[in-house]
């Protein structure tokens, strides 16, 4: 296997293990606030709290990246038994992982969540970097690219 394909089987099972982490992270940030009514983890809040408006945002946010860890899943399975369609499957599923952390960081930078907590949310940055690698792994592999290239 060249040093592409190795790096890129280890992003899929880098990309896959965050992802099955990343739900369990979920599930138990959902029992910390069914009991709590608060969201402390995965995303520590600002000095003053999460608002109401906020807290309802992160909960949208984790509900649909609980739909996308299961995408995700499916790509992985995908890529480990050989299907003809996990390239497209992966390349949705890390681009709209990548599209949530953006507005995951849109809405808690402001909050002043980060300035909080700069070591808590540069972790979880760093954790999630390699997923940009697989998009782009993903990308040159779409039939996209390979019309961009080919006009």
């Amino acid at each position: 296997m060249s040093s592409n394909g190795q790096l890129f089987k280890i992003l899929v099972y880098w990309f896959g293990s965050i992802q099955a982490l990343h739900f369990g992270v979920l599930i138990r940030a959902a029992f910390i606030y069914q009991a709590q009514h608060i969201i402390i983890f995965p995303a520590p809040p600002p000095v003053d709290g999460w608002s109401e408006q906020a807290m309802f945002f992160l909960l949208a946010l984790g509900i649909t990246d609980s739909l996308l860890i299961v995408l995700s899943l499916i790509f992985v399975y995908g890529f480990l038994t050989g299907k003809i369609w996990y390239p497209l499957i992966g390349f949705c599923a890390s681009g709209a992982s990548i599209v949530t952390a953006l507005v995951f960081a849109l809405g808690t930078i402001p909050a002043g969540a980060w300035q909080a907590h700069p070591f808590s949310y540069a972790v979880i940055t760093l954790i999630f970097l390699p997923f940009l690698l697989l998009f782009g792994q993903l990308y040159k592999m779409s039939s996209v690219h390979k019309k961009n290239i080919n006009n």
